[in-house]
């Protein structure tokens, strides 16, 4: 009998260390840096159901300033296919860590409704969207800060009719999507703080950081 257990507690530990193996691996290949990201902030508002829509606005801000900071680097809307499923896993795997339940995530659709790539009509590089037909109306009436209301009004504002001119009448997807890749085009040309600053203005949320940390994705 103690052989016996000792045997299901050997296969038992193999198992697990593959599992281990193989999460480590996934989160290591994310690029995306979360470093700072308030988590426990973002629990407490999803925990409440009557805060559910502010609970979406969080996470999708939150991934935005990833991707903006990743966009710094690479000049890329967000991360390349083969990568999507890898960071959508390490992700949901750190927000359920600090107390994001599956369910709020799911309400929210991150990974189709909230993606890593802001593909925005064929657009693929921070370069498409600053060089695109009146973006420079947003980047004159976008500089942070913007924690007045009427200079983020303006923004907002500014933000939806350079919009309306580049993609048209779409659907909700599509306009979100376009939204989110107009957030990374504007926060990846300026700094960290200017960045967060800006993403409180365009999702309507504030607190996205703490105190400077070492957060990554699954980490």
């Amino acid at each position: 009998m103690a052989m016996y257990r000792a045997a299901v507690i050997i296969v038992f530990l193999f198992f697990l260390e593959m599992h281990f193996s193989l999460t480590m691996s996934a989160t290591a290949d994310c690029p995306l840096d979360l470093s700072g990201s308030n988590f426990t902030l973002a629990a407490t508002i999803c925990s409440n159901k009557q805060d559910r829509g502010k609970c979406c606005r969080y996470i999708n801000a939150l991934i935005a300033v990833s991707i903006a900071r990743h966009a710094n680097i690479t000049s890329n809307l967000g991360v390349t296919s083969d990568l999507s499923q890898i960071c959508l896993n390490s992700i949901s795997e750190t927000l359920e860590l600090y107390g994001v339940t599956r369910n709020a995530t799911v309400f929210c659709g991150f990974g189709t409704k909230i993606p890593v790539n802001y593909e925005c009509q064929g657009r693929t590089m921070v370069t498409q969207m600053l060089q695109s037909p009146k973006f420079v109306n947003v980047t004159k009436n976008c500089k942070a800060p913007l924690s007045v209301e009427s200079d983020c009004r303006k923004c907002l504002n500014t933000g939806k009719l350079y919009l309306r001119n580049l993609i048209g009448a779409v659907d909700n997807m599509t306009l979100s999507t376009c939204r989110d890749a107009t957030f990374v085009a504007l926060a990846s040309q300026v700094d960290n703080v200017s960045a967060v600053d800006i993403a409180s203005c365009f999702f309507g949320v504030q607190g996205l950081l703490t105190l400077p940390g070492t957060t990554r994705c699954g980490r």
